[in-house]
């Protein structure tokens, strides 16, 4: 915010700045361009520093558990820092998953002061990926509520890849081809019951890698497509009880050619 919009010659203008720190400390830097009328000083580049420090936050501020399986658990920890991380204490916290569990140590967990806060990724959440948020709140005069990202993918004995199987711009009248991937992540054998496709113009073709442990599905766009927008699905269906029906959804869109 500026004091005047008009400066007298030899007069004095203030600039008030808020620097918006996050939750990142250190040394930061900013600039600021001011517009003026003055012919020789059409832009003014100002160049704001501060040395950010912390007083409460949490590291990390984003959890990733990366992929684990439905019948397995997962644990990591999340530590308090900043200036005031022995001042504060932990009152409670909240997880609105039941599948993803907090627990408080003030003394620290596994022997170290500094993990306080377990997250557990329970065992039966459903297959796909997952996004939470944890809140931890604290006796801080200033800083009452951390929140913190817990983010994951959940499998199952077969992963599948990709997720979402993309054409991208397609050219009328040209055979396009790609691949779905399907991989055992256990020891018992899967089998593969059956292919079909919400898209008539599809052909898919099962490909055999290695038995009981890892398929290709080659799926096949036709020639005879020729709408503007390509979506549907493959649907897989195998004998495995959490997966008996894998649904990959398939997207595009036709690039066409203007006529000279």
């Amino acid at each position: 915010m500026i004091s005047a919009k008009i400066i007298p010659p030899g007069g004095e203008g203030k600039i008030d700045v808020t620097f918006l720190t996050g939750s990142r400390s250190g040394r930061k830097n900013k600039t600021i361009s001011v517009e003026t009328d003055d012919p020789g000083h059409k832009t003014v580049k100002l160049r704001i520093s501060a040395d950010v420090q912390l007083l409460l936050t949490t590291k990390p501020d984003r959890v990733n558990f990366g992929r684990v399986k439905k019948k397995d658990e997962s644990i990591k920890y999340i530590l308090l820092i900043g200036r005031d991380k022995e001042k504060a204490k932990i009152i409670s916290t909240r997880s609105n998953n039941k599948f993803v569990k907090v627990d408080i140590n003030h003394s620290g967990f596994e022997g170290d002061k500094n993990k306080k806060i377990k997250i557990t990724v329970l065992s039966g959440m459903n297959l796909g990926r997952f996004r939470e948020k944890v809140i931890i709140y604290t006796d801080h005069k200033r800083i009452k509520k951390l929140e913190t990202y817990v983010t994951g993918e959940i499998i199952g004995d077969i992963v599948i890849s990709p997720q979402y199987l993309y054409f991208g711009e397609m050219i009328h009248g040209k055979e396009q081809v790609r691949t779905i991937r399907m991989k055992s992540t256990s020891d018992d054998p899967f089998r593969v019951l059956d292919i079909k496709s919400t898209i008539s113009e599809i052909q898919t073709i099962l490909e055999k890698v290695k038995e009981g442990k890892e398929y290709r599905v080659k799926v096949v766009l036709t020639q005879k497509f020729n709408k503007d927008l390509l979506k549907g699905k493959i649907i897989i269906k195998t004998n495995i009880k959490d997966q008996e029906k894998i649904e990959v959804k398939v997207l595009g869109r036709m690039n066409r050619v203007p006529k000279l």
